[in-house]
């Protein structure tokens, strides 16, 4: 009961610095729209949205495809918010990562996304 009551602490804490990077963003994204009303017409819709893919559930492997491997660690690392919760809520904490290994895979799916 205490992890599942410090997990919802650090849950709140999170939600409130994302509800202050989220304003933070709009803010950025209106003023976009203000002073760059043409550039928003003249993108490419279709590479726009392969350079900001973001995961909506995490990657299982398939031994066929040899880039799944680089899928999963980038759906693990786009979604490790909800990675946390879901380990804390089976109360498997020992299977969190850390920040410092959320950093290297960070590293290493930049590092392998051009190959």
């Amino acid at each position: 009961m205490v992890a599942g009551e410090i997990a919802a602490t650090e849950d709140k804490a999170l939600v409130d610095r994302l509800q202050m990077k989220m304003a933070k963003t709009n803010n950025l994204l209106d003023l976009d729209d203000q002073f760059l009303p043409s550039l928003a017409n003249e993108t490419d819709e279709s590479s726009d949205a392969d350079s900001h893919q973001k995961h909506q559930s995490l990657v299982t492997s398939c031994p066929t495809r040899w880039n799944f491997v680089l899928e999963m660690i980038d759906s693990v690392v786009q979604l490790q918010r909800e990675v946390v919760t879901a380990v804390k809520c089976i109360g498997r904490i020992d299977f969190c990562l850390h920040q410092d290994e959320i950093d290297f895979l960070t590293e290493l799916v930049k590092f392998l996304k051009p190959f």
